[in-house]
């Protein structure tokens, strides 16, 4: 199943850089040094509570604690990209989970039925969140997110690492990060 991800990735990255999902009426896109000021002014990521699937609020910064390596996955059930990526995602993390991944889902829905069949069609079993406020979600403001599928990378203190990554990018990283490590 490997060599099929990486033969396919070429595909679903183009449909990303030509599809992404944003908002209805999206401001101008955001520069490299606009979004490295963003990171900067929240240096730790997840002090935040949202509800997760049960309408509880909750820290992401507990969960991000529990993993050497989190990515933290913007997404929406309406959002065609982001459905055909998760195939991929869950792949990065069932392969890597044991080793110390971890993903957080951050749903950009209004709708709370969507959302929550549309975790349970495609079956993710990480922790997922959702203010179901769309794109006036604390997050996506706080981070000045501009098209979903979006990724932020943390550290387990909840340092963010790479922000922005495509789902190739954010598979090489995480490959990079554990094939790194001691065994």
């Amino acid at each position: 199943m490997k060599q099929s991800l990486r033969s396919l990735l070429p595909a679903v990255l183009a449909t990303f850089v030509i599809f992404g999902c944003k908002p209805k009426a999206a401001d101008q896109p955001l520069t490299p040094a606009d979004e490295a000021t963003a990171m900067q002014e929240a240096d730790v990521f997840g002090t935040i509570e949202i509800p997760n699937i049960e309408r509880i609020y909750v820290s992401p910064l507990e969960e991000i604690g529990k993993h050497k390596l989190t990515v933290i996955d913007f997404w929406a059930s309406w959002c065609g990209p982001c459905r055909r990526v998760m195939p991929y995602v869950k792949q990065l993390y069932e392969q890597y989970q044991p080793q110390g991944l971890g993903i957080i889902g951050i749903s950009l829905d209004e709708d709370e039925h969507a959302w929550k069949q549309a975790i349970d069609e495609m079956e993710l079993p990480w922790m997922q969140l959702s203010e179901l406020q769309g794109w006036d979600n604390t997050y996506v403001h706080l981070y000045n997110i501009d098209h979903i599928p979006y990724t932020i990378l943390v550290d387990q203190q909840g340092k963010v690492i790479a922000a922005g990554m495509n789902i190739g990018e954010v598979y090489e990283y995480v490959s990079a990060y554990f094939g790194s490590e001691e065994k």
